[in-house]
Parts: structure tokens; C-alpha cells; sequence
């Protein structure tokens, strides 16, 4: 979990409400994977049991993130 730093970090760097709420979502999906042992998470498993809407949304996020942070790094 991130501490309070990064929190404030993440709340503060001028991200949508929507891709921070999908870093966050993907931050606990590694941190569950790392405990059993995976190192990768699957878009399958990522999209499951989401609406065409969500997984679209989804997918867009997870696309804009890693360009977030790399700008940020900048």
C-alpha cells in the first residue's frame, strides 16, 4: 500500500478522479499478484466480469497511466 507520501502524490498530480482511481485498482491487483508469486497480470483478467463500457475505460486507462508517470518522471 502506499504510504502517505505517495498518496498525496498521486491525489496532487493533476490525474483525473478516473485514472486515479484505476492506478490505485491496479497498484492492489500487483500488490495480490506479487503475494502469490505472479509477476504479470493479464488484460483478460483485468477486464473480466466488466461492462463493454468499463472494459473500455479500462482499457483506455491502462494506456494513459504509464504515459502519466513517465511525464511526470520529466
Amino acid at each position: 500500500m502506499p504510504c502517505g507520501d505517495e498518496s498525496r502524490l498521486l491525489e496532487n498530480s493533476g490525474w483525473s478522479s478516473r485514472t486515479r482511481a484505476v492506478a490505485k485498482y491496479l497498484q492492489n491487483l500487483f500488490e495480490d499478484e506479487v503475494i502469490h508469486g505472479h509477476k504479470v497480470l493479464s488484460m483478460d483478467s483485468l477486464l473480466a466480469r466488466k461492462t463493454q463500457k468499463e472494459a473500455s475505460r479500462m482499457f483506455f486507462e491502462t494506456l494513459v497511466c504509464p504515459l502519466k508517470l513517465l511525464s511526470n518522471n520529466s
